[in-house]
């Protein structure tokens, strides 16, 4: 199972996509497929994408919001250029995670994303101003 990781700060983007199983999950052995960082949203944006097999891209490019972030990430990914293995297009990737910074006295664990938990990460952002607006702009995006 290949899951997409996404923090998504105020200007910023960060992403892995880990191929995992429970078994792998178990014994700690996770295989990173690629991971990339896409820093200063909203201007001219510098993103930085690593393959384990050692490709790699760094490129100062135009990203106006964290929807054309991840708009660039998967036609990065899925382009075939970097060689990752087993990803060909978004329908290889089988499952999304986000980070959030704060769920308040609601969420201590991971749950599925509906309107219901984007209303209380909303009532959150008292708790955490600088990231919780942010981490909604990237659940919001995918």
């Amino acid at each position: 199972m290949n899951i997409l990781v996404i923090n998504s700060g105020s200007s910023s983007l960060k992403f892995q996509i880990i191929e995992t199983d429970q078994n792998n999950i178990d014994s700690s052995t996770d295989k990173i497929k690629v991971k990339g960082l896409i820093d200063r949203i909203g201007t001219q944006a510098l993103a930085k994408i690593t393959v384990p097999n050692g490709v790699e891209i760094k490129e100062s490019i135009a990203i106006r919001d964290h929807s054309a972030a991840l708009d660039y990430i998967f036609r990065k990914i899925t382009s075939g250029t970097l060689n990752i293995d087993g990803i060909f297009s978004l329908s290889d990737i089988n499952a999304v995670g986000h980070r959030v910074v704060h769920g308040g006295e609601k969420f201590s664990k991971s749950v599925l994303v509906d309107k219901s938990v984007l209303k209380e990460i909303e009532d959150c952002i008292d708790l955490a101003p600088l990231h919780n607006p942010a981490n909604l702009k990237g659940i919001q995006a995918t």
